[in-house]
């Protein structure tokens, strides 16, 4: 499907009928989220003005049902969504040709992401302990999107420990997404079941917070 996407509570409401229903995936634009997402922004800013006029109003008491609805209705999309990829994904590592057509351009870097990590657990199941560092660039356009939270509230930052002379290499699995954070030649963006080598001063630091856990100290 190709163009960009035209998104309100229509076509939110027959994707999620459509993607409930079926076991392969709906075809979607590449910007279908983002272009939810604006859907949604206007719709707030709809429901805020009309509850400002008048909070009991027939038409405030619609807006606010239409915005519960359609946020709850994109949610169970992803969701539907997320597991027919993460299944295409474990596909993909088997061995099984797979081809994804009709993604939006987030779906695209959670498959990636999914086989490359579905990939490097293999390794370390039937390859041994010694993993090369495989890192993921994540597109300029999913890093603007990508805002780590937890209860509601923003993580802190992880500070750059000193720079040392002797420098051990740690290898850890990546148990969560962690915020980005400068290192002293390079900056990490850590998602979650990344596996990745690393000074050991920051290993420790992602360790001691629960981010993730040692899988070879080299």
């Amino acid at each position: 499907m190709a163009g960009a996407a035209r998104v309100d509570f229509e076509r939110i409401t027959q994707v999620y009928r459509e993607e409930s229903g079926k076991k392969q995936l709906v075809e979607l634009e590449p910007d279908f989220y983002d272009a939810a997402n604006e859907y949604l922004k206007r719709l707030e800013r709809e429901t805020a003005r009309a509850s400002g006029e008048n909070a009991t109003a027939p038409k405030t008491q619609f807006l606010q049902d239409e915005l519960r609805k359609a946020r709850k209705r994109l949610e169970q999309i992803y969701q539907y969504r997320e597991r027919k990829i993460a299944l295409l994904a474990q596909s993909k590592v088997s061995g099984v040709e797979t081809e994804l057509k009709g993604i939006a351009v987030q779906e695209q870097v959670l498959f990636e992401r999914l086989v490359a990590a579905l990939g490097d657990s293999r390794r370390l199941v039937f390859g041994g302990s010694q993993v090369a560092e495989q890192r993921v660039e994540v597109p300029r356009a999913e890093e603007k999107q990508r805002e780590p939270e937890a209860a509601g509230q923003p993580q802190k930052p992880i500070s750059a420990p000193p720079p040392q002379t002797q420098r051990k290499t740690v290898t850890v699995y990546v148990m969560e997404d962690v915020p980005p954070f400068a290192g002293i030649d390079v900056t990490y963006k850590l998602m979650k079941e990344d596996v990745v080598s690393m000074p050991e001063e920051y290993a420790n630091v992602l360790v001691k917070r629960g981010k993730a856990r040692v899988v070879e100290v080299r």
